[in-house]
């Protein structure tokens, strides 16, 4: 894959991510989630990415620090308010 095309191919996933990420805090915040569907939910995504091949430590670290920004940055947008 040319470098263009992979991060036009990492643009999306980040972008679908979002949306995802977005619809789930929504849901949370809602309290309009079961936490036993969620765990099963990901659970059985992590077995399939296991089973394909995916390098599920470094997902997790990415993971991790997207969760540190995002913790982050909600941290500086009350400290500014």
């Amino acid at each position: 894959m040319e470098p263009d095309e992979e991060y036009d191919r990492i643009l999306k996933i980040n972008n679908k991510t979002a949306v995802l990420l977005i619809s789930l805090l929504e849901q949370f915040s809602e309290s309009n989630i079961d936490e036993d569907n969620f765990l099963a939910d990901i659970y059985s995504k992590l077995i399939c990415a296991e089973i394909f091949g995916f390098n599920l430590e470094a997902l997790l670290a990415d993971a991790k620090a997207a969760a540190s920004r995002l913790l982050a940055e909600e941290a500086n947008g009350k400290e500014d308010n």
